[in-house]
């Protein structure tokens, strides 16, 4: 069961990569508002989580179906790595950017690939090790789930005038 676990997340990776680099132009594209809350709408390091998030969820929610349900950490397990993708992507952007003094398209790409790597190898961590087993973590990590994606779709029809949100 756990190569199986092993062999999805490895496949996951590939996948959340191709994916978000599709959402990273899918709204210039269609400039339809639908997928204004899926792909990014302009260059905000904001925008750019979206591109690790929504495949993410994608995959672990397919995942879930195929051989997920079969581990009683496997929601609250997947809803924690997307999480430290997200936060590894903000991380790596505002760090590198505060010491160069502006951002490169080469580091902002690496960056991305290392979140997705790093946040599915966390997930497997904790599957594998069946960390935070139980009922209430997993309607913890439903709700850490349905409070970003919530946050998406707020935030990307009315950003805060904050640095995170502008380009």
């Amino acid at each position: 069961m756990l190569q199986k676990i092993r062999s999805f997340h490895i496949i996951s990776i590939f996948i959340i990569m191709l994916l978000g680099a599709l959402l990273h132009f899918v709204y210039g594209w269609l400039n339809n508002s639908v997928f204004a809350i899926f792909g990014s709408i302009n260059e905000s390091v904001w925008e750019h989580l979206k591109l690790l998030f929504w495949p993410s969820l994608l995959m672990a929610t397919i995942e879930y179906f195929y051989i997920g349900y079969n581990f009683k950490n496997y929601i609250i397990a997947k809803a924690v790595s997307i999480y430290i993708g997200v936060l590894l992507i903000v991380s790596f952007f505002y760090t590198y950017t505060g010491i160069i003094g502006r951002n490169f398209l080469i580091v902002d790409l690496s960056t991305f690939i290392l979140s997705v790597i790093i946040s599915n190898l966390f997930s497997y961590y904790l599957i594998k090790k069946n960390k935070f087993q139980g009922k209430y973590f997993q309607i913890i990590g439903l709700a850490m789930i349905f409070i970003l994606s919530l946050a998406f779709v707020a935030f990307t029809r009315r950003p805060p005038d904050l640095p995170l949100f502008t380009t």
